[in-house]
């Protein structure tokens, strides 16, 4: 395993022995790679209606596992205190902020 898997191993293990969803994706913006733990059902129906009050009609299915409640930056910061130092927001204020909403390339999540 590279480095990228092995530090995905590791945060896995972490998050079951916290009990909690070891459910991870990986987003590219700007070939910056940014991985994002999954939620529960209830965490989905807030982030859902955000969206919706933000003019956003989510089509993806995959959004609904896929939160940024702990965010990890790869490979820039390869480091196990990102995910204790993470921050609180949705993927989608993620893209917007990331993104700046034009030109930049954004990729679909892919589940890791």
């Amino acid at each position: 395993m590279n480095d990228f898997e092995n530090f995905i191993a590791e945060v896995k293990e972490k998050l079951k022995s916290e009990g909690k969803l070891p459910k991870l994706a990986k987003i590219s913006i700007n070939d910056t790679v940014y991985v994002v733990r999954g939620f529960n059902r209830k965490e989905w129906l807030e982030f859902a209606n955000e969206a919706m009050n933000k003019g956003v009609q989510l089509e993806s299915p995959e959004f609904e596992e896929l939160t940024v409640s702990r965010m990890l930056v790869y490979p820039d910061n390869i480091s196990f205190d990102s995910l204790e130092a993470g921050i609180s927001t949705t993927l989608f204020d993620l893209i917007m902020q990331l993104s700046g909403f034009t030109g930049n390339s954004v990729s679909e999540p892919e589940f890791i």
